[in-house]
């Protein structure tokens, strides 16, 4: 391998994410603790479990309540962040019991969103 070949094959032969995903997979692997009591209780009061105001089937879903926010940087706060992209997260991944599994599963799910395989 020279110098001037694409990393993304790198990647691919190492299973490494790149370091947006790298980053993407450390904040749901936070939000998996929080929400199991497994995180610090900092972090467990910043997540607030979405309830609906009437019974939905939904309600098992592991969903979290995403905060209003107004400006561009309320968009980066970490509750924000954390419940808009654990809801983007498929509800099997969301729904594992463990961490070593989750974290596997996730894993797997990020590699093929960020190398499109």
């Amino acid at each position: 391998m020279s110098c001037f070949d694409h990393i993304t094959l790198v990647l691919l032969e190492l299973h490494w994410l790149p370091v947006q995903w790298q980053i993407t997979f450390k904040v749901f692997v936070l939000v998996f603790k929080a929400l199991k009591g497994l995180g610090p209780e900092y972090l467990q009061n910043l997540l607030t479990p979405y309830v609906p105001a009437r019974p939905l089937h939904s309600l098992h879903w592991d969903l979290l309540d995403v905060p209003r926010v107004r400006t561009k940087l309320g968009e980066r706060s970490f509750s924000f962040y954390a419940a808009t992209s654990w809801n983007a997260l498929p509800s099997d991944i969301r729904s594992l019991p463990s961490l070593s599994t989750f974290k596997s599963s996730l894993k797997t799910f990020l590699f093929r969103l960020a190398l499109n395989i």
